[in-house]
């Protein structure tokens, strides 16, 4: 039986379809109900998905990024124990003077970096709730910069729809979600310690954290009635809008 080929194409569109696919685990985790190591998983194959197509981007742009070596007497390059070239992680990535991450995008990125160090290898309270803005805008992100950079064929926007959920909201469950604070002392502490110099402005940009209001729609006209999401003005008035079911505010 004759052997399958699999036809590969270039290191940096191997590299593009990796971080696609990473990304799109990271939101089919995010979404799925029966997974409740949801925001562990999420940031770290977000973290991998950045770093795959960044990586692609400087191979495209013919930009090494390969770690140098620090160590004296050592080959130029550092490697693994086994001898593989190590390439640069996210963090190096975005800290390239060519680095194509626009500067709100990369607080959002260098904020879930961030949370990682401050989870891994320790088990943390459910985090979702507190982290989900941030979530939303890195996959955002990352779709506008793969559509920028390798044309909208890489689009995710088909991919995924809005998830379903089984639980409503109203105002009691509201006020009980906003009462939680669970949160590790080390996560609270770094969260107030990063966000603490930000303008408001950058703070409430969707690119570093993307915020909802939920609200119940009554339709206009029998053709948009099974819309389930409709995307108003930022600042449109309370009257044209139905009851709001949700809304946050900024706790300093």
């Amino acid at each position: 039986m004759a052997k399958r080929i699999r036809h590969v194409g270039s290191v940096a569109n191997e590299l593009v379809k990796k971080s696609r696919e990473a990304m799109l685990t990271a939101v089919q985790i995010y979404n799925n109900p029966q997974i409740d190591f949801k925001s562990e998983l999420f940031i770290i194959t977000t973290v991998i998905a950045w770093t795959y197509l960044l990586h692609a981007y400087y191979r495209k742009q013919k930009i090494d990024y390969r770690q140098l070596s620090r160590l004296p007497g050592r080959k130029k390059y550092a490697t693994t124990p086994r001898g593989a070239v190590r390439l640069w992680s996210l963090e190096e990535c975005l800290g390239c003077k060519d680095s194509p991450v626009e500067t709100l995008v990369k607080q959002n990125l260098l904020f879930l970096i961030g949370i990682r160090h401050e989870i891994e290898h320790q088990g943390t309270p459910r985090i979702d709730d507190q982290m989900s803005a941030k979530f939303m805008s890195a996959a955002l992100n990352f779709n506008a910069a793969i559509k920028k950079h390798f044309g909208p064929v890489h689009s995710l926007e088909k991919e995924q729809a809005f998830s379903i959920q089984f639980s409503t909201f109203d105002e009691d469950t509201a006020k009980e979600l906003f009462l939680q604070s669970d949160l590790p002392a080390n996560i609270r502490s770094f969260i107030t310690d990063f966000e603490r110099g930000m303008s408001e402005e950058d703070y409430n940009d969707p690119r570093f954290s993307f915020r909802v209001a939920f609200i119940r729609k009554l339709a206009n006209g029998k053709s948009s009635a099974d819309r389930l999401v409709e995307f108003v003005p930022a600042g449109t008035a309370a009257d044209e809008m139905n009851r709001v079911y949700v809304k946050g505010n900024r706790e300093d």
